[in-house]
C-alpha cells in the first residue's frame, strides 16, 4: 500500500465509489502491506481489511470479483493475471489493463469512471452468470496468452524471424 498508485486507487474506491454500492450483496475485502490506519479505521462487517496476507494466491481465490480501480502507474499488473488465472472477474480501468491483450467485458470489465466501476459492480452484483463467464473468459485468456509454453513459443518464432535467411538451400 506504498505504492502511490494503490494507495490513490483504494482512496478514490472507498470515498467515492463503496458508500454506492455498500447497500449491494457483495462485501468489499482490501488487503496489502503496510496498509494505512485510515483505512484499517474504516472496516465495518462489510468492508473487511488486512494488512499483509501470508498469500495473495490463496486470498484471490476466496472471492469472485477483483476491483482494481487504478489511475495512475504503468507496467502490466500482474495481481490483475493472477485474478484471471484464478478464473475470477476482473473490473479494472484503462490503466489498470495497460499490456494485457483483453476484450473488455469477455474476458476483463473496463471501467474508467466512478459511474462505470459502480455499474459494473451492480451488475456482477445481481449477474452471477456474468461473473462465471467473465471469470472463464480471462482463464481462457491467461491459458492461451500469458502461460510459459506460449510465452516461449512466441520467443522462439521472433528469435527465428532475426536469423539470417540461408539462401542457399533453394
Amino acid at each position: 500500500m506504498e505504492w502511490k498508485p494503490n494507495e490513490e486507487a483504494i482512496n478514490w474506491l472507498l470515498d467515492e465509489i463503496w458508500p454506492e454500492v455498500a447497500s449491494l450483496t457483495c462485501s468489499l475485502h482490501l488487503a496489502g502491506r503496510k496498509m494505512p490506519t485510515y483505512i484499517q479505521n474504516q472496516a465495518t462487517s462489510k468492508l473487511i481489511v488486512y494488512n499483509e496476507v501470508e498469500d495473495a494466491v490463496q486470498f484471490m481465490g476466496q472471492f469472485d470479483v477483483l476491483i482494481a480501480p487504478l489511475l495512475s502507474g504503468g507496467g502490466m499488473r500482474i495481481k490483475i493475471i493472477e485474478a484471471m488465472a484464478l478464473g475470477k472477474a476482473v473490473i479494472t480501468t484503462t490503466v489498470g489493463a495497460e499490456g494485457i491483450a483483453y476484450t473488455n467485458r469477455e474476458n476483463i470489465w473496463i471501467a474508467d469512471t466512478k459511474e462505470e466501476i459502480i455499474a459494473a459492480i451492480k451488475h456482477l452484483d445481481a449477474q452471477p452468470n456474468t461473473v462465471k463467464e467473465l471469470g472463464a473468459n480471462a482463464r481462457k485468456l491467461v491459458e492461451t496468452t500469458y502461460n510459459n509454453d506460449a510465452i516461449i513459443l512466441k520467443l522462439i518464432e521472433f528469435y527465428n524471424s532475426l536469423l539470417p535467411i540461408d539462401s542457399s538451400n533453394n
